[in-house]
């Protein structure tokens, strides 16, 4: 990036991959870095306090990076880089085995899937804060392998987490154990020592419905260093 600063202290910010699914504020001349944060758009203040929330389905595949640097001279010419680290999550689920996903099953009884207890807003040190909300990621449903599937992208969140994932059949229930509620900290307890900032996770749970009751996989962790330069 090419500007001219005046001579003094300063600090960048940076947002990667902020679409449509990212609203960010604070970026204004006169305010604090203290005043910055980003969300979701469907995460404001509704102009009709009776209308219902719309559904967030996802995040955006966030990264984000931050630097601390001087400029010690008028028109000087100042090199640097700044990496970027995931500021994100995501969750792969798949769903196998529900009646509801049988061929000729009406389509509104398919099983929906929400994630839980999840912090929407990044301050601008990349921390999360702010009530807590839940994402609906859209499900696909294969009829032949009996089987529905989703993904969605949330924001990073450490492994002492309240996060739960609930499995529903919206018009009839076809397992004894629905709804069914994943609890996230206990499904990862073991699975990993931490989550390190520099690498990029996917998620993925399995779940398998039968007459001997629920079984939930955890199908291993992809994760990736991200190093990139600007």
């Amino acid at each position: 990036i090419r500007t001219r600063l005046m001579p003094g202290k300063y600090r960048a910010v940076c947002w990667g991959n902020a679409f449509d699914e990212t609203v960010v504020e604070g970026l204004d001349f006169h305010l604090s870095c203290h005043d910055h944060w980003l969300k979701h758009p469907k995460n404001m203040p509704l102009e009709d306090p009776l209308a219902e929330p719309e559904p967030i389905l996802t995040n955006d595949s966030l990264f984000y990076g931050r630097r601390t640097f001087e400029i010690p001279e008028m028109y000087g010419v100042y090199n640097d880089t700044i990496h970027y680290r995931p500021a994100h999550i995501t969750f792969q689920v798949y769903i196998h085995g529900l009646e509801s996903c049988l061929p000729g099953e009406p389509t509104e009884n398919y099983p929906t899937v929400s994630f839980n207890n999840l912090k929407p807003t990044y301050d601008y040190e990349m921390d999360t804060w702010g009530d807590l909300v839940s994402y609906y990621p859209p499900m696909e449903v294969d009829t032949d392998m009996v089987m529905t599937s989703g993904s969605t992208k949330v924001l990073r969140f450490t492994n002492e987490n309240p996060i739960e994932v609930v499995i529903d059949e919206p018009v009839r229930r076809t397992h004894p154990d629905i709804p069914y509620t994943i609890d996230l900290r206990k499904e990862l307890h073991g699975k990993l020592n931490m989550i390190e900032e520099d690498k990029e996770y996917i998620i993925r749970l399995s779940v398998y419905f039968s007459g001997l009751g629920v079984e939930v996989r955890v199908q291993g962790w992809v994760g990736q260093d991200t190093m990139t330069e600007f």
